[in-house]
């Protein structure tokens, strides 16, 4: 399939979730949780991830007119060890709100978790993701190192930089992957947003953040992903410019705030 004709999908699957993702929250109560810092922390990390990308990005164009197999090994190396750090960096921003936070029965329903509880389950399985971005990092660094073992160093002829350049698309395919998780797991994120006052119709009336809040958030996301952010759903080319655009699009839905 196309990616072209994947991101039509999920944008139809996005438009789903921003109709009728409330009821997923229907018997909520946000009170007394801090989802703007959650939203805060969310946004820089994904604009942590999204820079990891850019790191290996520019090792590949500082070797586009190289034809010096050490340097072009030392530039890939220097970008996979610096896409992990900021990927850490991403993991580090999230990591408090499912280690701080206790996966406890929401007090107004015992089968209704609370958002804790959500956000808790929601921030663990990120991160599980991007600790599977950091060992397919790591794992195509082990495979450059391997220019540098004994029996390659003095015979480079000999080191298989086919073997490389297939993991580099290996990594690449499944990167996709991780993404695309990723942008799905927003959509939990921006039911946050929305208080649990609803209309007749059963559809969210009212911010769950103050208006000062939402703007700041509406910054954010534009200072992270860049102007293209405001320009909706579709004219995102990326999954994590979709998850951006995602909370974007919430947050300039027309909803009274809190006080």
């Amino acid at each position: 399939m196309q990616n072209k004709t994947k991101i039509s999908i999920i944008f139809l699957g996005l438009f789903l979730l921003f109709s009728f993702g409330h009821i997923l929250f229907a018997e909520k109560s946000t009170e007394g949780f801090p989802i703007a810092q959650f939203m805060r922390d969310y946004i820089d990390s994904l604009g942590w991830l999204n820079g990891s990308y850019e790191r290996i990005e520019q090792a590949g164009e500082e070797n586009a007119e190289s034809k010096d197999d050490v340097l072009i090994i030392m530039n890939m190396m220097k970008g996979f060890k610096r896409a992990n750090m900021d990927i850490k960096k991403s993991k580090s921003l999230i990591e408090k709100y499912y280690s701080n936070f206790h996966t406890v029965p929401s007090e107004q329903n015992s089968e209704e978790p609370d958002t804790a509880t959500v956000v808790s389950k929601m921030s663990q399985g990120y991160a599980e993701l991007l600790e599977r971005q950091i060992k397919l990092n790591s794992d195509i660094v082990s495979e450059l190192e391997g220019f540098y073992s004994p029996e390659n160093i003095n015979a480079p002829e000999k080191f298989d930089m086919g073997k490389v350049i297939e993991r580099f698309a290996e990594n690449q395919a499944k990167r996709e992957e991780i993404n695309q998780t990723i942008m799905m797991l927003t959509g939990i994120s921006t039911n946050l947003l929305v208080g649990s006052e609803k209309n007749s119709n059963g559809i969210g009336t009212k911010f769950a953040i103050t208006e000062a809040e939402r703007i700041e958030l509406i910054k954010l996301l534009e200072d992270t992903f860049g102007e293209k952010i405001s320009k909706g759903i579709r004219e995102q080319k990326d999954y994590l410019s979709l998850a951006g655009a995602s909370i974007y699009e919430v947050l300039s839905q027309d909803r009274e705030t809190a006080n």
